[in-house]
């Protein structure tokens, strides 16, 4: 028989401190189970809130400027700690998500902006 334990409860004072599913470290999020998703998960939604930024910029910036845009701050956001993509207890299902916001970002900055601009470049 296995038996079940009761979560760790801290006080201090009157205020109970309870445990958390994750805890961020230097910007990471690590889990029990040490799986990445909280961390992938975050980064997706963080990334594509950014994407959608991005878009709405294109309409003012020309594409140089959009690709310094997306350098500094969506590719800073992206590859922080860069590593984990690479550790092997990564998902390829996790991988393949962080790879679709890299290129999903360059879509946003190299496609044509206009029907004009596209006929040109296939002309």
């Amino acid at each position: 028989m296995v038996r079940e334990q009761s979560p760790l409860v801290l006080q201090i004072g009157d205020v109970q401190i309870l445990p958390s599913p994750t805890m961020k470290v230097l910007g990471f999020l690590f889990d029990a189970e040490m799986s990445w998703s909280h961390q992938v998960n975050n980064l997706v939604q963080k990334c594509n809130r950014m994407l959608h930024g991005l878009r709405h910029l294109k309409k003012y910036l020309d594409q140089k400027r959009m690709s310094q845009v997306m350098a500094s701050f969506y590719f800073s956001v992206l590859y922080y700690g860069a590593e984990i993509f690479h550790h092997r207890h990564l998902s390829f299902a996790f991988k393949q998500r962080l790879r679709s916001l890299h290129y999903q970002a360059l879509k946003v900055v190299y496609s044509p902006r206009t029907r004009d601009e596209l006929d040109r470049i296939s002309n």
